[in-house]
């Protein structure tokens, strides 16, 4: 982005998606077992959203939520936005671009599921902890709301 400050200078929103298809995966403690024991919970990592805040961006949020319309249940989000923004440090969870982004002026949402897995070491790279059917649900959510962006503004 500091290579191409025109790009960002005419934007008009952001979205950085990141993780998608992420099966949640969690130590599970029993009093059997004396080391718990790193398996799937059955569930998918929740699409963690950050968003940052401002009057703009309301049009971005809306859209956003009703992207999901008609997904499954198992597809959880949870927008979270920062207290502040402009003069002082927001509490943006991205890193890199969406970092960057999420705390300028730009509408931006960065879909970031955060799965335990990053964290560990797999012989098979990770693939076994991802669902491929909800990384098309997740893209087709973002589809549906560049969709419904582009026909707004």
């Amino acid at each position: 982005m500091a290579e191409r400050p025109d790009i960002v200078a005419n934007a008009k929103i952001a979205i950085v998606c990141e993780h998608f298809g992420a099966i949640e995966w969690k130590d599970e403690s029993t009093t059997s077992k004396p080391m718990p024991v790193y398996k799937a919970t059955g569930k998918m990592a929740p699409m963690w959203t950050m968003v940052n805040s401002s009057k703009a961006s309301n049009t971005l949020h809306q859209l956003y939520q009703d992207a999901f319309a008609g997904t499954p249940d198992a597809l959880r989000m949870a927008m979270v936005a920062p207290k502040e923004l402009n003069g002082s440090r927001s509490m943006w969870y991205g890193v890199g671009g969406s970092g960057t982004l999420g705390r300028s002026t730009i509408p931006t949402i960065g879909i970031i599921p955060q799965p335990d897995y990053l964290w560990t070491s797999m012989i098979d790279g990770g693939w076994s902890k991802l669902d491929i059917p909800t990384v098309v649900t997740q893209i087709n959510v973002i589809l549906r709301l560049i969709t419904s962006l582009d026909a707004t503004l």
